[in-house]
């Protein structure tokens, strides 16, 4: 009884609170009311403390008179504090700040922000987690945390210098402690040994100093070569100190990708690939990469430390065992190849590719195990016989086979006469093209990649909802679009040169060359020059003045002087004349007559040159017979045979060369009947006489003299110039 009297209690709900006589059907229920009430009771108690000790403003607004008998607040009048006091309710004041809430929910959240912001202020502070030493900006704490607290893994590498023969030491003593602070601050990238390893790339360090050479440049990559498996493509890039010329400061340079030394990097495929990385090397100038590095010209190379190798895989082995991920595996057009139908044999090994063309052409093996592995084994030993005639090495067991690299897929269909076509398909069944074959067999392999484990596609239309482009990013419905979409494809990398390639101009000597003519060397230059240099005094302007510009003075040349290397003019002639017209004149007869002289020296040693070209003009020349026969050929039919138009294209070709051997010997006696003349002082007096006065007045005698007159103070430019084409 005692027990359905128990139940009748609870279950009428009898479990009454002593404090507020709320009743439950459950005493765990009441238990935790009772801590609530309990809470609120604590609650309340001290929001009415705090109600006791909330001081009073200071400072009252005279606007504001009118306050609110609940939370204080103050208003300018007496209805909007009415309205107020409608809807105001009990606030709770934080015992901090004074800030006051409408509930003691929106003090906890308040109090618990403040908790936040205090962490966030002591981590504000740059202090170690781990020893709670305090740093005054976050690089010293990285560093800190990076030598003290992280684990170095494998260790770092050797100094490539003793302690006594270190670059901050001199007779045993330590003369730059700076030099060695940096150093020992970058001590973790200095001498680590690599970094950044995955599957696509490598980095690998060596530490330096001023004086490495080529050959030990060269020793680590050969080591590099030793320890890789498939072929790569390598690049590097130094690291080193940087000393500022003004303050002594010094800076370390850390050595990244996006700063190669290398334009482009060296495809590495065999051993004598790498002799080509040193010869690239032997043209580089170090000194100057060094130079171009730094932020600007007051900071100097001071030390090299360290040189990192960038390898990048570019063909990796095809057929590595893997795990599947689940849109491939449940993926019905797709034969996975991880193991047998059966489910008892997994393949571990790297014939995934092989695998997959017995599966492609004998389908119904695939349910023999045996029958499977044996076709397997045919193949691979065909492919194997087929590259030993080629010297190609392929190990004879499989279970020592490395895998299928891409580069040799072109010999694999050679092989067996097929195409393959390899796609990636994507979680959301969107397929992108790897590698595509170039249709040169009737029958066609198209398999999936993943990582390096390759799959057969057994229905090409149900394998993926969309194909994507690998250059734009395009999706296409229909595999065929995708595959016509991407030879054209905009985004590919075109090179436009709208004027064509640039090319150097060929000089005279040059075309002679193409013609037989060869002109030695050491003489394709002039040995001749001439120059001269005009003085010219300031004269008074009082005219030519506008309403924003007037001229004060005029330069007015009052005498030249010119000299010659040519005997008979070596000593310097002056002419002294107050007409510049008539100066000039003068000045232009003189210069003809240096000019003759040079045309005989100059006929005397490229004469020979422009007999032999008239003599070629004469043998393109036309004879009288030949004149005749195409007068006579004119006036025949328009029925012409296979004969006649032979002679046709010869008579063409005949016009052709002789037209330009025409032109290259007038370039040859224009190039002859040069002059070269130099001026000073071309800042001045050259700009204006060249320009006003000389020029009109020179083209009495350009006809005649063919003088070339050239502007140029470069002492450069007196070490006889090429004159290929006349000023």
């Amino acid at each position: 009884m005692g027990t359905r009297d128990n139940h009748e209690a609870t279950c009428q709900g009898k479990l009454e609170c002593p404090t507020c006589k709320k009743s439950f059907k459950f005493k765990c229920r009441l238990d935790h009311h009772k801590c609530q009430v309990k809470k609120a009771i604590e609650m309340k108690a001290k929001w009415q403390a705090s109600r006791e000790k909330t001081p009073e403003p200071e400072k009252v607004v005279e606007r504001k008179r009118h306050p609110c008998s609940k939370c204080g607040k103050r208003f300018s009048n007496p209805q909007i504090r009415q309205q107020h006091q409608e809807t105001c309710k009990t606030k709770v004041i934080c015992l901090k700040c004074n800030r006051t809430f409408l509930s003691v929910r929106g003090l906890e959240k308040h109090i618990c922000s403040k908790r936040k912001l205090v962490r966030k202020w002591k981590r504000s502070n740059f202090q170690c987690k781990k020893c709670t030493k305090s740093f005054k900006n976050r690089s010293e704490l990285y560093y800190h945390f990076l030598h003290t607290h992280t684990q170095t893994g494998r260790g770092y590498q050797d100094m490539p210098f003793d302690d006594l023969d270190a670059p901050w030491m001199e007779d045993g003593v330590l003369r730059d402690p700076e030099l060695k602070d940096v150093y020992m601050k970058y001590k973790h990238l200095i001498l680590r040994k690599s970094y950044a390893e995955n599957n696509s790339q490598c980095n690998r360090n060596f530490p330096l100093d001023n004086s490495f050479t080529l050959e030990q440049l060269m020793e680590h990559a050969v080591e590099l070569y030793k320890e890789q498996k498939m072929c790569f493509k390598l690049n590097l890039c130094f690291g080193f100190i940087l000393k500022h010329k003004t303050t002594g400061e010094y800076r370390y340079y850390i050595p990244y990708t996006n700063e190669p030394v290398l334009p482009s990097p060296v495809y590495i495929l065999k051993f004598t690939d790498l002799m080509r990385l040193g010869r690239r090397l032997s043209k580089l100038d170090i000194t100057q990469y060094l130079q171009n590095r730094r932020p600007d010209s007051q900071w100097v190379p001071h030390l090299v430390t360290n040189v990192t190798f960038f390898l990048t895989y570019s063909q990796y082995p095809l057929g590595a065992p893997v795990e599947l991920p689940p849109h491939l595996v449940e993926k019905r057009s797709l034969l996975c190849l991880t193991k047998s139908r059966s489910g008892y044999h997994v393949y571990d090994d790297n014939m995934c590719l092989f695998r997959c063309l017995a599966a492609h052409k004998h389908p119904h093996k695939y349910r023999n195990h045996d029958e499977f592995e044996d076709q397997v084994s045919y193949y691979y030993d065909r492919y194997r016989e087929k590259c030993q005639e080629e010297d190609d090495e392929v190990p004879e067991s499989q279970d020592d086979y490395e895998g299928f690299q891409i580069g040799m897929l072109p010999v694999f269909e050679k092989v067996f006469q097929i195409n393959l076509e390899i796609y990636e398909l994507n979680e959301d069944d969107v397929a992108q093209p790897c590698y595509k074959s170039s249709r040169r067999y009737k029958n066609t392999m198209y398999l999936n990649l993943y990582e390096n484990h390759l799959s057969l596609i057994l229905k090409m239309d149900a394998y993926a909802k969309k194909f994507q482009c690998r250059n734009c990013r395009r999706l296409f419905s229909h595999r065929n679009d995708c595959r016509k979409h991407e030879p054209r494809c905009k985004s590919n990398t075109r090179i436009k040169y709208p004027g064509g390639y640039y090319e150097y101009p060929k000089t005279i000597f040059e075309q002679l060359v193409e013609y037989g003519i060869c002109v030695p060397p050491q003489d394709r230059f002039c040995d001749h020059f001439t120059v001269f240099d005009f003085e010219s005094f300031l004269e008074p302007i009082d005219d030519d003045a506008t309403d924003k510009l007037s001229w004060l003075q005029r330069h007015r040349a009052i005498s030249v002087s010119v000299c010659s290397s040519l005997e008979g003019f070596t000593e310097p002639k002056c002419f002294v004349d107050e007409d510049e017209d008539q100066l000039i004149m003068t000045m232009l007869e003189h210069l003809s007559e240096i000019q003759s002289q040079y045309q005989a020296a100059a006929n005397q040693k490229w004469g020979w040159a422009l007999r032999e070209l008239e003599l070629l003009i004469e043998q393109w020349s036309p004879t009288e017979s030949n004149d005749a026969e195409m007068l006579e050929s004119d006036s025949e039919s328009d029925d012409e045979s296979a004969d006649e138009k032979k002679e046709g294209f010869a008579q063409t070709v005949q016009k052709t060369m002789l037209k330009k051997l025409k032109a290259l010997e007038h370039q040859l006696r224009q190039y002859m009947n040069q002059l070269l003349v130099i001026g000073f002082n071309r800042y001045i007096h050259s700009t204006f006489f060249a320009f006003l006065k000389f020029v009109p007045l020179a083209t009495i005698y350009i006809n005649v003299t063919q003088t070339a007159i050239i502007n140029n103070i470069m002492s450069d430019t007196l070490s006889a110039p090429d004159m290929t084409h006349p000023w």
